[in-house]
């Protein structure tokens, strides 16, 4: 009984700890990344213009 509550205990904290971690790291992705979306959407938008030249080109 003892063995199971500390067990109980011990997947919490890691449970708790890990969700933390992961919470940091979405954290300092998005910070990183935050400044660059201006930059990504242009180029999704360069790669969309491309991708309906080469189906223009194609039929």
């Amino acid at each position: 009984m003892l063995k199971i509550k500390i067990a109980d205990c011990y997947n919490m904290l890691n449970n708790i700890v890990f969700e933390a971690i992961v919470h940091r790291g979405m954290k300092k992705v998005q910070e990183k990344y935050l400044h660059s979306s201006k930059l990504s959407s242009n180029f999704a938008l360069a790669f969309e213009n491309e991708s309906n030249e080469n189906i223009e080109r194609v039929k």
